[in-house]
């Protein structure tokens, strides 16, 4: 196990964080990690183990750190046809003048994630986080950016990212408060997947929240399978 500095993520929050990598952990390795981090004079810790190895789990509670966030990755075969969209939504290219919009709903349609679950983390921070993400990934940081409207603007979004290998997976998705449960989701879900398709896209990926049944309901019904399980925790040292 090694220390790997979050230099984007310390500088954005005002903390001195860094990731634990490695796959297992023993008490030898975490007893050295904290110790490192503290010569170092670090705010927290972050790690993320196999929701399977229970005994890295037991290890790294003992040491300190403590659970607060599952993820789960989910992957969609290659093959499957895009699920129709519904009729009742309409999804486009996003456009510069959604960007303020899509800010507008990043700041509220991602509370269930580590950021907002650790109290170390402000609730205007952890907003302002995702408000940055969608900004970044409208302006190139995603492959492209779909937006769905909603009494004549944007009900939400749903960022879409490709490599040269053919891979895909979904970045970010989210969805306007007063549009949930209008079949928004599903609507931006299978336009992404039919832009998928078109580019010969062999398999699609996404990784979502543990905990999020609505959103493992959303990907699960457009064929997507869940493949892995894995735990955030986090690790204050002062």
């Amino acid at each position: 196990m090694r220390l790997t500095a979050l230099e984007w993520d310390s500088a954005f929050f005002g903390l001195r964080l860094a990731r634990v990598t490695g796959e297992t952990l023993d008490a030898g390795s975490a007893a050295e990690v904290i110790a490192a981090g503290r010569a170092q004079r670090l705010d927290g810790l972050v790690l993320l183990l196999s929701a399977s190895d229970a005994t890295s789990i037991r290890v790294a509670e003992d040491a300190g750190f403590r659970l607060v966030d599952s993820r789960l990755t989910l992957e969609r075969p290659a093959g499957l046809p895009p699920p129709p969209r519904p009729a009742r939504v309409s999804t486009r290219e996003h456009r510069p003048e959604d960007v303020p919009a899509l800010e507008s709903i990043a700041a509220e349609a991602h509370r269930s994630t580590r950021f907002w679950r650790d109290g170390r983390f402000s609730p205007e921070r952890a907003a302002e986080l995702y408000r940055t993400w969608i900004r970044q990934e409208c302006r190139g940081g995603a492959t492209r950016v779909l937006v769905a409207e909603g009494d004549g603007s944007p009900a939400g979004y749903v960022s879409c990212h490709g490599d040269p290998e053919g891979g895909a997976r979904i970045g970010l998705l989210g969805v306007r408060n007063d549009m949930r449960e209008r079949g928004v989701g599903a609507a931006l879900l299978a336009a992404a997947l039919a832009g998928f398709a078109e580019n010969g896209s062999p398999a699609v990926g996404v990784v979502t929240q543990g905990h999020g049944i609505a959103a493992q309901r959303l990907y699960q019904r457009a064929g997507f399978l869940a493949v892995r399980m894995d735990l955030w925790f986090h690790c204050w040292l002062t």
